[in-house]
């Protein structure tokens, strides 16, 4: 019986000395109260020292490390379209002492209402977005939910790390739907494209087409100048050789001239066959002129 005194004074010495040291591990913090009353900060990983039962005692304990939550998200985009949304949260408690206290004492269920938030958040800035917006603008919608999440639990003591929201997940009919839209999209973009590339080969035609007129204009123009220049130069020169001759006369003349050259011209390719049509009372007189011409030489 003496012996059993000293035994239980030293296992209370042991207890005793044992609620004083804790020794808290990685990634993990200590919640401490005095009689009942938290501590305004929490035991950090090591060595820690605190004053023995009951005067203090360990709560709880608060994991540091990166937690997940996934959950998908029933939505209804602004254009009447109902898909699930994959989406995923990674949050932490708050590694500062305070707020490590914070995490413990202020969500009773911190990933189940952290997920609450995440449903309602998700739900209204997905009724902004259409069906096509949703795909095309993932990143704004998840920087939109981080902004509010970390907003709202930073005051409870957890910082919201990254939200990731994955594919939407429409029905087979809405993704059938969706998939005919996009390819009659494609056609009308295909169609425009070859409107405007008709249209663009059309102005070009046409363009080349004047320029191609306009030059030849300017040629038949400097033609037409040429003949005129060559004819006044040969009336010039029989005027001055036959004074007498009328310009009436000397154009008869030189027409009767370039018709026999074109006639000749034309016998050079052996089977054309040239009618003339000029009558022999025109000939003789044209052939007089001619000869009045040589005559003042």
């Amino acid at each position: 019986m003496e012996f059993i005194i000293p035994i239980l004074a030293i296992g209370f010495l042991i207890l005793f000395i044992k609620s004083m040291v804790q020794i808290v591990p990685g990634k993990t913090a200590f919640i401490v109260e005095t009689f009942g009353k938290p501590w305004n900060r929490a035991l950090t990983p090591g060595l820690n020292f605190i004053l023995p039962w009951p005067i203090h005692s360990v709560a709880g304990k608060v994991s540091l490390q990166l937690m997940e939550i996934k959950t998908n998200v029933a939505v209804k985009t602004s254009d009447n379209v109902f898909l699930g949304l994959p989406v995923a949260v990674q949050y932490r408690a708050d590694d500062a002492p305070a707020g490590t206290v914070k995490a413990f004492y202020e969500l009773a269920e911190p990933k189940e209402q952290i997920s609450s938030f995440i449903l309602n958040n998700v739900r209204q800035s997905a009724a902004k977005m259409t069906l096509e917006e949703l795909f095309q603008n993932r990143d704004k919608l998840q920087l939109v939910v981080l902004e509010e999440l970390a907003s709202r639990f930073s005051a409870y003591g957890y910082i919201i790390e990254a939200v990731l929201v994955d594919q939407p997940q429409p029905s087979v009919d809405v993704q059938e739907s969706f998939n005919r839209v996009i390819a009659s999209q494609r056609l009308l973009d295909a169609a425009r494209n070859e409107g405007e590339a008709t249209r663009i080969k059309l102005v070009k035609e046409a363009e080349a087409e004047a320029e191609s007129k306009r030059l030849q204009g300017e040629g038949i123009a400097n033609m037409r100048k040429a003949i005129a220049e060559g004819i006044e130069e040969s009336m010039l020169t029989i005027k001055k050789a036959a004074p007498k001759l009328s310009d009436m006369e000397i154009m008869a003349f030189l027409t009767d001239t370039n018709r026999l050259d074109t006639i000749s011209g034309a016998a050079t390719h052996g089977n054309l066959i040239v009618v003339d049509m000029q009558d022999a009372s025109a000939a003789r007189q044209i052939a007089m002129t001619g000869v009045g011409v040589k005559s003042v030489k």
